[in-house]
């Protein structure tokens, strides 16, 4: 299905700010996704010369970035399930906080803004991974038609208390994202604590390795 537009969005502006980015240990707190083959909500894709756009991912804060990563796939009801730490140390998760030095312009895809374009939460955001090429190909366009834009925001379909935001690397000049803290496993220190926070607050049960 091809998302229509029934308006001209609205490039919302975010200021130097900190974000969370939980990332495989694989790749660099500031590393952008270069692979087509990615299949996530806004996931790298070609633009008109048929070049990959490499993507980043980040949260407004540790809950979001924790939701939208290690507690993505949970069921629904999450009550009564489990949360296995070897599952979790398997995906080599890692959080790092990364910061914009610069304005950013984001296309606006909160539900006031899907609201502006003739769009819902449902039709963009709250959708399953079946919907993903038509959310894929919405960033493309928005990408394409959007030259202003660095990428796209959007409240957390899984944590609504905090915003996610995605950033295209054809967009951002070098020095506009720099690593704040240091690269820690997501099974250490304070995270660790946050991941058991939210397995209480899901109902769910955490086992150790």
């Amino acid at each position: 299905m091809i998302l229509q537009l029934q308006g001209i969005p609205r490039l919302h502006v975010v200021p130097p700010s900190e974000w969370q980015r939980v990332h495989s240990a694989d790749y660099s707190a500031l590393s952008f996704n270069p692979s087509e083959k990615s299949n996530a909500r806004f996931s790298p894709f070609a633009d008109g010369r048929g070049l990959v756009v490499p993507s980043l991912y980040a949260g407004s804060s540790v809950m979001a970035a924790l939701m939208e990563t290690v507690f993505h796939e949970i069921p629904v009801p999450s009550s009564g399930t489990v949360l296995l730490e070897r599952n979790v140390a398997e995906r080599k998760w890692s959080i790092t906080t990364v910061a914009n030095t610069q304005a950013l312009n984001l296309v606006d895809l909160t539900t006031v803004g899907l609201r502006r374009i003739g769009l819902t939460r449902s039709e963009v955001i709250d959708t399953t991974s079946a919907k993903y090429p038509s959310t894929q190909s919405l960033a493309r366009y928005l990408h394409e038609q959007f030259p202003d834009a660095h990428g796209i925001r959007w409240v957390s379909r899984l944590y609504d208390e905090g915003t996610c935001i995605v950033l295209y690397a054809d967009r951002i000049k070098r020095g506009t994202l720099v690593q704040v803290s240091p690269t820690t496993d997501v099974l250490e220190g304070d995270t660790l604590t946050r991941i058991l926070d939210l397995v209480d607050h899901l109902g769910m049960r955490y086992i150790p390795r």
